[in-house]
């Protein structure tokens, strides 16, 4: 113990004088040099903590110059001795307080002492700071000439500065670089201040608008991400990174509200963390059949830069739009798809999209297309995109290496309120340089989720319109099938449809909907197996089905191979009817048969 003791001694001599010291206490605390160096807890005799404490701050004043401190006593209570003087008696009541033993309590007290008797006359705890606008940071400055210091800003309009508990308040009021200059009586430091704006204030608030009965959830996370992305208030060159719900689906008529986490990063900004409130209306659009299908696939392969597709959608005239193209050149292309709108209203646009990542199977690139799509469209699942005047909504940018597939199929419907006509157009254009936003447009089936809707930078092309238009793209099929009679067939992709202008038909029907009645039907005395199979007749195909409601994607299905999609035991005089829907894919091969027919070899039905 007499070993500690004098170490102790020796460690904590040669203080600074008093006279340059500035010694005050706050409530139960003794500050020294704008350092809190001991906070008193205990009542003794009468006296409380805040009474002591500045007993000790009035003992300690009178410490002359080069007074060393040190430790006296032993068993259960401690002494802080400047030279013969005593500072602070540590007794067992204050060691009880502070659940600490005397010993320790004094141990700690001397070196804090010390330590900021030590200190120079004016010290910063770091020569940088970072602020953000509207924002608040502390940097501490201590010494014997903190407390009264002269603090110069510039520029002034940079931050508000403040002085409080040996610290520098600093509030950001303006974007800037700035300096702050502490001068005391013998010193001077500087401090150097960015204040910077936040990347985005937060929480904020979006809305958007979809339909369908209901707008199924994919829909809802995909226009949520696109809304959040779109209207955030955020610092420029601002990169958004978000975890929209997976499982919101919104009812037709019905608003739902989300809360989505949110980080923002901008350049020369502080990142920020916190939430987005998103408001999400079903505006419930009576669903309405295309009036047209836009077959732009002429030509299927591309031999360089071309124009592809133009149109007009009109008013209370959706259109479903089938594009499907081979980059047969030897060189990268892309392919771009935009609904123009060079009017000077605002323009509504529900939107069921579905686009494939380029592909090297032109078949694996029209069922990722047609898929989304599919799924979407039985219930009219949309979502509604606003294209301000004179601008363009992205429908879709897929830079396509040599032998890459570009596939997509989706419904467009301009709705009322805005100018009576869009401009659609496709193209296959030279690579150019994608900045900002514009990279995650090209590796995304939404592009104007990642970039809105852009200005119109150029004037509108004059090409006529595209001929491969055609009316009504939908098919109706009945079909009977009795047990014990023939199998029973229906040819998906055989009678095409009619072109608008009177021309070539479309042959397979890609991108017209079929919709098959089938019936099933056991006059026998005896209970029967029955299937209903799909046949990829004409060659290497993939398919789509919606079977009684239940959605179903085939494998890809090598020629003449089959894939069954219901089956049931029917009783004896039993009848039952199996709703189908299903369209042709882009890449597949048509015709394909559905078969009706007694259930081949196949495990027994449970």
């Amino acid at each position: 113990m007499k070993a500690r003791l004098c170490l102790l001694s020796l460690v904590a001599a040669l203080a600074a004088t008093s006279a340059a010291q500035t010694i005050r206490t706050e409530g139960p605390t003794l500050v020294v040099n704008e350092v809190p160096v001991l906070t008193l807890r205990a009542t003794i005799a009468g006296n409380g903590p805040d009474r002591r404490v500045r007993a000790v701050a009035e003992r300690l004043r009178k410490v002359p110059s080069g007074t060393s401190f040190r430790v006296r006593g032993s068993g259960r209570g401690r002494e802080i001795i400047a030279g013969k003087a005593v500072i602070l008696d540590i007794g067992p009541a204050e060691a009880t307080a502070q659940r600490s033993r005397a010993s320790s309590l004094a141990a700690t007290w001397i070196a804090n002492i010390q330590g900021a008797l030590n200190l120079p006359p004016l010290r910063l705890a770091s020569a940088e700071a970072v602020v953000p606008v509207g924002g608040k940071a502390a940097v501490g400055l201590v010494g014997s000439e903190a407390a009264d210091a002269e603090l110069k800003v510039e520029p002034a309009e940079a931050v508000i500065l403040e002085r409080k508990d040996g610290s520098l308040l600093l509030t950001g009021r303006a974007a800037a670089d700035a300096t702050i200059t502490v001068t005391g009586k013998t010193g001077m430091v500087t401090l150097r201040l960015q204040v910077v704006p936040y990347a985005a204030s937060l929480p904020q608030s979006v809305t958007l608008s979809v339909s369908g009965a209901p707008a199924s959830a994919e829909t809802v996370t995909g226009a949520i991400e696109g809304a959040i992305r779109q209207q955030l208030v955020a610092a420029p060159g601002r990169k958004i990174v978000l975890k929209a719900p997976q499982d919101v689906s919104v009812d037709a008529g019905t608003t739902r509200k989300v809360s989505v986490p949110v980080q923002v990063t901008a350049p020369g900004a502080l990142p920020v963390e916190g939430t987005v409130e998103v408001s999400i209306r079903n505006e419930a659009l009576a669903q309405t059949r295309e009036e047209e299908l836009w077959y732009c696939n002429d030509p299927e392969s591309l031999k360089g830069p071309s124009v592809l597709f133009r149109t007009t959608l009109a008013l209370a005239k959706p259109a479903r739009m089938l594009y499907h193209h081979v980059n047969e050149s030897s060189e990268p292309l892309f392919f771009t798809a935009d609904v123009n709108n060079p009017s000077d209203l605002p323009a509504r646009v529900l939107v069921i999209p579905g686009d494939s990542p380029p592909d090297p199977n032109p078949v694996r690139a029209g069922v990722l297309a047609a898929d989304p799509f599919f799924r979407a469209w039985v219930t009219g699942s949309g979502e509604i995109v606003t294209i301000p005047p004179r601008s363009r909504m992205p429908l879709s940018l897929r830079r396509l290496a040599p032998k890459q597939t570009a596939s997509g199929l989706c419904t467009l419907r301009l709705l009322p309120g805005g100018p009576a006509s869009l401009v659609v157009t496709a193209d296959a254009v030279r690579p150019f340089p994608l900045v900002g936003d514009w990279a995650a447009a090209e590796a995304s089936p939404t592009p104007w989720r990642e970039v809105g809707t852009p200005a119109l930078d150029k004037p509108l092309p004059v090409d006529p319109p595209s001929v491969l238009v055609f009316p009504k793209p939908f098919r109706t099929e009945e079909v009977i099938y009795q047990v014990g009679g023939p199998f029973r067939f229906v040819r998906v992709g055989q009678k095409p449809i009619a072109r608008q202008d009177g021309g070539r038909p479309l042959d397979g029907n890609f991108g017209v909907i079929y919709k098959v009645s089938a019936t099933l039907t056991n006059p026998t005395q005896a209970a029967a197996n029955v299937e209903v199979v799909f046949e990829a007749s004409a060659g290497y195909s993939g398919a789509l089905f919606f079977v009684d409601g239940e959605y179903q994607r085939k494998p890809l299905l090598q020629p003449k191979a089959e894939s069954q999609l219901v089956r049931f035991r029917l009783a004896p005089g039993e009848t039952r009817t199996v709703n189908i829907s299903t369209i042709p894919l882009s890449g597949s091969s048509y015709p394909a048969t559905i078969v009706l027919r007694p259930v081949q070899t196949l495990p027994p039905i449970k």
